[in-house]
């Protein structure tokens, strides 16, 4: 919302301009569509085999999806020889239908389960 005032005379106070009201930003809540949803499921998922390369990228085109919220088709694009230790930094290019997107890449600690990434679009 913008807002523009302005005035226009000899410059002389009290000429009779009123000031104008401030307006008042009224709360908004946005519902979730009714279903259905679209399946954002990619397949096939990486095999037992797949690099730590590999992995991350089926991960980052899946969370690409998740933000888009539609279907599309997907390819990343992650360094090859991706070390999976702790710390590790490295950027990934996931395109989107002819979008694409660059994220940065921070692997954590490995928990019992698997390991911590932190990226960022």
């Amino acid at each position: 919302m913008a807002l523009a005032t302005g005035c226009a005379g000899s410059g002389q106070e009290g000429s009779g301009a009123r000031a104008l009201p401030t307006p008042t930003l009224l709360p908004q809540k946005l519902d979730k569509p009714a279903g259905p949803y679209p399946d954002l499921t990619l397949s096939p998922s990486p095999s037992d085999d797949a690099t730590f390369s590999e992995n991350l990228e089926f991960e980052l085109r899946c969370k690409t999806l998740e933000m888009a919220q539609v279907p599309g088709k997907t390819s990343a694009q992650c360094p090859k020889d991706l070390d999976s230790e702790a710390g590790t930094t490295v950027s990934c290019t996931v395109t989107y239908e002819d979008l694409n997107v660059v994220w940065d890449v921070r692997l954590g600690d490995k928990t019992e389960r698997s390991q911590r990434v932190c990226c960022s679009p």
